[in-house]
């Protein structure tokens, strides 16, 4: 299982509103706990007395012998479709059939085209002898689930009042789904709260839910399910949360026994876990009981992608900056004079945004043109601290160009190869390579020097020394150049 875990580092400072949404919801789910309980029972009562489902079996089997399909294959898919949609046992057989490969996947697409059809009332379906009779049991349960979704104040195509739906963005339909949207209400919302101003936050948030939950309605008219749950209003953070962070990265830990965690791009970790399987399962959202509201998260996404959309056109807050206080702090850090403090404030920013390579190029150049005593140990380290990070985040964002400044400037006896000791080989050619293509020969000589210090027994060694060599012959035939001002 995989979970989101936002984007990684700290905050900085604390996100009441999300905080304050989350108590909501559980303290709501608390307080609604014993009308949710009956409510259920009542729900599954009605429906399990109105022979709904054994007139659906009766239906879909009619339908699957008439494709020549064998008896038990079909007796088997009228049990799943019926336990499926309205909770009912229905009799076994005798022995227990065990479907062949061949017949499993001719039930499955059976099922699915039936399933199509009857959420469409297609002629197909209406044709059948037992339509009558399910359409006669259905039109009477649906007259009771509206009786019960009034009584309960739930939000339905059968009661759309306002009341249902404020209050249908607070009820959840079990422990399960309330801690599910509370994980992923924490570990995005906290993080744009941090961005958008709070005011838009919230709209962000309750507009999700007031456009998602109509939405899944007004694409299931004849539906008879019922829509509870924050999961639309969550969509909307998630949305926001996709445009703003677009160029980041997300942490997301993978549960296989244990807890591993690794980063994925915004990019690909949005769409992965929640927009392209919402996608999916929307062409699962038939005219049955239960299951997810695919679309409600859809219609979210979307409010919460306009949301983000515009706060990107209206903020000058741009990547790396996760937040405007992060932005103030490189300001400040700028500003400072004491080497030792830049290198204090700069590991602090960095704590809370890897990616921020501002902290890393003022520091290092700082280092370049300090102004007080450092001792020199002090300056390798800080050259061994951030120039491998700061190169790797480069060659990952392709901004390579940011690099070329400050490595033409090295600090005098600094040891490259002890360095960079911990970088990756790929960085260093990658690095290396686009510095020579740039007319920086020094400076990609002096890192090609370095990788076979490295390692000398790689592949690309023997073809680096030779690039060497006639980088170098072409150096000697060049005048020296003038030292460039940092």
């Amino acid at each position: 299982m995989m979970l989101p875990l936002g984007l990684g580092g700290k905050l900085p400072r604390f996100p009441w509103i999300t905080t304050v949404l989350s108590f909501v919801l559980a303290g709501y789910f608390v307080f609604d706990f014993n009308d949710l309980q009956k409510s259920e029972r009542e729900i599954k009562t009605t429906i399990t007395q109105s022979n709904v489902a054994s007139n659906l079996y009766e239906l879909f089997y009619e339908y699957c012998v008439l494709k020549k399909v064998s008896k038990d294959v079909c007796h088997e898919g009228a049990v799943q479709i019926g336990r499926s949609f309205y909770f009912q046992e229905f009799p076994q057989p005798k022995q227990k059939v065990k479907l062949t490969f061949k017949e499993a996947s001719q039930l499955a697409s059976t099922k699915a085209i039936f399933l199509k059809a009857w959420g469409r009332n297609s002629p197909v379906i209406t044709q059948l002898s037992h339509f009558g009779s399910y359409q006669q049991a259905k039109n009477k349960l649906e007259l009771q689930l509206k009786g019960i979704h009034k009584k309960y104040n739930f939000y339905s195509s059968k009661n759309r009042s306002l009341k249902a739906l404020l209050l249908a963005q607070l009820k959840h339909s079990g422990v399960a789904h309330l801690i599910g949207n509370l994980i992923v209400l924490v570990f995005f919302g906290c993080y744009l709260e941090m961005r958008l101003e709070p005011t838009v936050f919230l709209m962000c948030y309750l507009l999700g839910g007031m456009v998602g939950i109509p939405g899944f309605v007004m694409l299931n008219p004849e539906g008879m399910s019922h829509v509870v749950g924050a999961s639309a209003n969550i969509s909307a953070i998630i949305g926001a949360f996709f445009v703003v962070f677009y160029r980041f990265r997300m942490l997301v830990g993978f549960a296989f026994g244990y807890l591993k965690r690794f980063f994925l791009p915004v990019s690909i970790g949005v769409p992965l876990l929640f927009i392209i399987s919402d996608a999916i399962g929307l062409s699962h959202e038939f005219d049955g009981l239960g299951g997810v509201a695919h679309s409600a998260h859809l219609w979210g996404v979307l409010i919460g992608i306009i949301v983000g959309f515009l706060e990107v056109q209206t903020s000058p807050l741009k990547w790396p900056f996760r937040n405007h206080q992060e932005l103030d702090t490189v300001r400040a850090l700028d500003k400072l004079l004491s080497l030792r403090t830049k290198a204090e404030l700069a590991k602090e920013i960095l704590s809370n945004n890897p990616d921020n390579f501002h902290a890393h190029r003022i520091v290092l150049f700082s280092s370049l043109a300090m102004q007080e005593e450092v001792d020199s140990l002090f300056v390798h380290n800080l050259w061994r601290e951030h120039l491998p990070a700061l190169m790797s985040l480069c060659v990952r964002t392709q901004s390579m160009e940011k690099l070329i400044g400050l490595l033409n400037n090295l600090p005098q006896g600094l040891n490259l190869p002890l360095v960079l000791v911990n970088t990756s080989r790929l960085v260093i050619l990658e690095v290396a390579d686009f510095l020579v293509d740039q007319g920086e020969l020094s400076i990609g000589c002096l890192l090609y020097d370095t990788f076979i210090e490295l390692y000398p027994n790689s592949p690309n060694t023997p073809l680096l020394r030779k690039t060497k060599q006639e980088i170098e012959v072409i150096l000697l035939r060049q005048p020296k150049a003038e030292v460039r001002a940092v």
